[in-house]
């Protein structure tokens, strides 16, 4: 049953993987092989599904989606062998991802803490995030509470009494806090996934957050002293604004502006289809275009320029404001390479509202900024393919041994999803 092949880890270390990428444009595979820990592109391939439209369902029309999935896979991997598992990242709303933390005092704080007393814990955080994501979910997106399903959980950060610990077995102290980032989605969004899993004969062993694998996927070094960064993922569709701070992942925040906004705004302006405004993007961004035309569409884009950084300084604003923020902000995304957004960002007054130590450095990522993965022959071409990469990222970290907290939670999970 594919439903067990999702949630069951059941992994072992193999040659070849699959990344399915799953956004509101465009659908990428990427085939990776896996050798000592480290993940090297042999093959990738995009496929375009649509024309973006803000606030519409990514995982609506599962016939299109198979057909659209099949046809990046072939390209990428042509027929996939028996051996080679899946990893699904699904961009936008579809998939949520909420970041619980809870703190619990200990009846004796002089005993050794053990297994068990972690696992009683976990579960008490695991139920009471369940219950309160579903409220959550139901106000937000209306799906009715006994739909709503848990998909995946990770262990983000322990502390006793007030002090980070990366083992608390064997640990004294009167109280345990514990973050703990969970995946939720609803029941019919996963019958979708599920269905492009049996149509499509694919060994699925993890549905991913985006944001959460691209959080979890970076080299540590490229860090600054405060050990973070802001994430700017600018897609077609949508913006997702996540924060790492002080080594931690924070949360990530979306509001509906992407590249798609700045297609229509030509079409409207030039009085062309969606398609020829987004070529003519492309080429803008490329440099392609004569002087004239290019300060022309730079007008044409000033005001949703704005409403960007407007934007993803709301999404910062929703984080805690009681640390500084890292002075880094990474852009990728689709959207990303588009002409005048880095120097837009690098000009906008971020320490205005927000508790930046400093002006932030803005800077587009790369390849090269992510651990233990190669693309000798340049497979991938640009910010736009770079959340994928951050899937492949977290399928190297699910291959490797898992720390007995993570171990706990998992089988915690399981039971949780057939309970």
């Amino acid at each position: 049953m594919l439903f067990s092949k999702i949630f069951g880890r059941g992994i072992i270390k193999e040659e070849r993987f699959l990344v399915l990428d799953i956004g509101s444009q465009t659908i990428k595979a990427i085939l990776f092989s896996v050798s000592k820990g480290r993940g090297r592109i042999i093959g990738a391939a995009k496929v375009v599904r649509r024309e973006a439209k803000p606030g519409e369902e990514i995982l609506s029309d599962p016939a299109e989606l198979i057909l659209n999935c099949g046809r990046a896979i072939r390209l990428a991997a042509g027929e996939l062998s028996a051996d080679v598992r899946t990893i699904i990242g699904v961009s936008g709303a579809a998939l949520r991802g909420e970041v619980t933390k809870m703190s619990f005092v200990r009846e004796d704080q002089r005993t050794k803490i053990d297994l068990l007393e972690i696992k009683n814990v976990l579960q008490k955080i695991q139920w009471r995030a369940y219950e309160k994501i579903k409220r959550k979910l139901s106000l937000e997106a209306g799906y009715p509470e006994s739909e709503i399903r848990l998909i995946g959980a990770w262990a983000e950060r322990v502390g006793i009494d007030g002090y980070p610990v990366s083992e608390p077995l064997g640990m004294q102290g009167k109280e345990i806090t514990l973050s703990i980032f969970n995946t939720y989605i609803s029941q019919g969004n996963l019958d979708v996934i599920e269905k492009i899993g049996r149509e499509l004969n694919l060994k699925i062993f993890h549905v991913a957050s985006e944001a959460y694998a691209l959080a979890k996927s970076l080299k540590p070094q490229i860090f600054s002293e405060h050990e973070g960064a802001v994430l700017l993922d600018v897609g077609a569709g949508l913006t997702a604004v996540s924060l790492i701070r002080r080594g931690f992942y924070e949360g990530t925040k979306i509001f509906s502006l992407g590249g798609a906004n700045f297609t229509k705004k030509i079409a409207a302006e030039l009085g062309i289809g969606f398609w020829e405004a987004e070529e003519i993007k492309l080429k803008y961004s490329r440099g392609l275009l004569s002087s004239g035309v290019s300060q022309k569409i730079a007008r044409i884009f000033e005001s949703d320029m704005a409403v960007l950084g407007g934007g993803a300084e709301m999404a910062l604003a929703e984080f805690s404001q009681t640390d500084v923020f890292p002075p880094d902000i990474f852009i990728l995304g689709g959207c990303g390479q588009l002409r005048g957004l880095e120097k837009y960002l690098k000009n906008y007054n971020w320490n205005q509202y927000l508790p930046f130590g400093e002006p932030p450095r803005i800077r587009m990522l790369g390849i090269e900024d992510f651990d233990n993965l190669e693309d000798m022959s340049s497979y991938l071409k640009g910010p736009e393919d770079l959340p994928a990469a951050g899937l492949a990222g977290l399928a190297l970290k699910l291959l490797g041994e898992e720390d007995i907290l993570n171990r706990t939670l998992r089988r915690i999970l399981r039971i949780m999803q057939f309970s």
